[in-house]
């Protein structure tokens, strides 16, 4: 009895055995085909891999035990498990990330011609070029002034702007960061005020000019008054033409102040148009009133 027990046990093992060997072979054809189903999926793939993988699970997989080809025949036409075949897609790389589109070429900014922003400039030069001691002691005042507007100290720059106006008061730049200052302080009416006194002294320069009326059509903007800031903008850019804000300014505005007949939509057609007259008008009536009529 011991005997016969101990092959009954043993027979059961052997068919335990075959049975696994059997789930195991259809587990890796299953990801076979899962695989080849999502190399397939993917744009401009060839259905080469999936017939491969087809041919492959014809038979018994390599590594399997023998006996396991029954099984593999069966499932061989079976649909791939979506979670087995979303793994394998999500591994492969994509076709963008395969062929990154390029970036465009940077933009060259030193293609683009404008003028050098003046009123950040420092004004030693214009010191150095004074025609007298008092201009040269009103730019230095100016100056001073200049750099503490640009420290955020606006007081302290309208107390030496006056300082610069009461030494000489033909300084153009004096004039003109006191209009800089109350247009700080949004009081436009005396901020246009310092700059149409600046721009007389800034006629045989054009460039200080263009800064000022550019600076004229901004503060227009702010009192509503957009057919005169269009003007100023135009007067900006004949004086200086590389000035961009003054460009930018009357391309936003140059409709205000453009001729009706540029507004039209264009000549009427022919068959709208009136035709000349074909005979000369008459003659203006006599002075003499006409006869009564009888009755």
């Amino acid at each position: 009895m011991g005997r016969g027990e101990n092959r009954a046990r043993g027979a059961v093992a052997a068919r335990a055995l075959a049975i696994a060997a059997v789930a195991l072979g259809a587990l890796i054809g299953r990801v076979s085909r899962s695989r080849a189903f999502s190399v397939e999926s993917l744009p401009g793939s060839s259905p080469a891999p999936l017939a491969a993988a087809g041919t492959a699970t014809s038979g018994a997989p390599s590594g399997a035990p023998s006996g396991a080809a029954t099984d593999m025949d069966v499932t061989a036409g079976a649909t791939p498990s979506p979670s087995l075949a979303e793994p394998a897609a999500a591994a492969l790389p994509s076709a963008s990330d395969a062929a990154p589109t390029p970036m465009p070429p940077a933009l060259d900014v030193n293609a683009i011609n404008t003028a050098p922003d003046l009123e950040s400039a420092s004004l030693l030069p214009e010191i150095k070029r004074a025609d007298t001691p008092a201009l040269a002691a009103s730019l230095r005042s100016t100056e001073q002034a200049r750099v503490e507007f640009g420290q955020g100290d606006v007081d302290a720059a309208l107390r030496d702007l006056s300082r610069a106006v009461s030494i000489d008061p033909s300084d153009p730049w004096a004039y003109y960061y006191l209009g800089r200052v109350y247009f700080q302080r949004r009081n436009y009416a005396q901020a246009q005020t310092f700059l149409q006194r600046s721009e007389l002294g800034f006629a045989g320069r054009p460039d200080w000019l263009a800064e000022t009326l550019t600076l004229e059509g901004t503060c227009d903007e702010e009192l509503g008054r957009t057919a005169d800031a269009a003007r100023a903008y135009q007067r900006a850019v004949a004086a200086a033409p590389n000035n961009f804000r003054a460009k930018l300014g009357y391309d936003r505005l140059s409709y205000a102040i453009a001729t009706p007949g540029a507004l039209d939509a264009g000549a009427p057609s022919g068959s709208e148009a009136l035709p000349p007259p074909s005979a000369p008008p008459p003659e203006a009536p006599p002075d003499e009133p006409p006869p009564p009529e009888d009755q």
